[in-house]
């Protein structure tokens, strides 16, 4: 799991977390999920806000906005929001995506924070095809035979949870 953080400019000594990692893949589909948690450590901030402040979270370009209050005096460590997002990889298979979030206290005892991170996802391999029934693709491996490179192509497939040769 990836985190990324910002202090409050109002409190700098509260701090504004956002976890993300992959959680799930699926090749044939071409994507990964990404679940993510915005949250909040009080460093022993013993205060509390029912005034509705806002948030903002960004992941992979997908943007989630809302509001939150805080209670420091009943847990020093309170959840935000969370949720799960699907990234849809580039063509190649591969993707990096670009994290961020801000919160704001409109009352103004925090002040705001702000974050930003990236997370790479799993590649999945170049040149998948659908075989009717399962994605398939062929890998290039080659090896020193003493005397000069060899080239060996090996077809695999996807089983549903990872990449298995075919016999």
């Amino acid at each position: 799991m990836a985190t990324s953080s910002g202090s409050f400019s109002g409190r700098p000594a509260v701090t504004l977390y956002l976890d993300y990692s992959e959680t799930s893949t699926n090749p044939g589909a071409n994507t990964s999920v990404v679940s993510w948690t915005l949250r909040l450590v009080g460093n022993s901030a013993s205060f509390g806000l029912d005034l509705v402040s806002t948030y903002s979270v960004n992941i992979g370009g997908t943007p989630y906005n809302g509001l939150w209050n805080y209670d420091f005096r009943s847990n020093n460590t309170p959840t935000i929001t969370s949720g799960t997002t699907t990234i849809t990889h580039d063509a190649d298979g591969s993707k990096t995506i670009s994290v961020s979030a801000s919160a704001t206290d409109n009352a103004g005892n925090l002040g705001s924070a702000s974050l930003s991170g990236s997370l790479a996802l799993t590649t999945f391999p170049k040149g998948r095809r659908w075989n009717g029934s399962s994605w398939t693709f062929l890998t290039t491996r080659r090896r020193w035979n003493g005397s000069s490179w060899t080239s060996l192509t090996i077809a695999k497939r996807w089983n549903g949870t990872s990449w298995v040769d075919l016999s």
